[in-house]
């Protein structure tokens, strides 16, 4: 049974599911100290849905 914390926050498969993240991708950007902001509980990864959002914010490149 997950606690009501955990369920506020998303597991990377969930990441993928809404951002269209790959799960690969958030692996390796967690071994490169990059990508969305992330916490550690215990073995469990999760993402703040509004810092992956905001995160990807940061990546939009604007156009002329």
């Amino acid at each position: 049974m997950n606690s009501p914390l955990l369920e506020r926050y998303l597991s990377p498969k969930q990441v993928e599911t809404m951002f269209n993240l790959p799960v690969t991708s958030l692996e390796k950007w967690r071994s490169l100290k990059m990508g969305p902001p992330y916490m550690k509980c215990g073995k469990h990864i999760r993402y703040k849905p509004e810092e992956v959002e905001k995160w990807m914010e940061k990546q939009r490149i604007p156009t002329s």
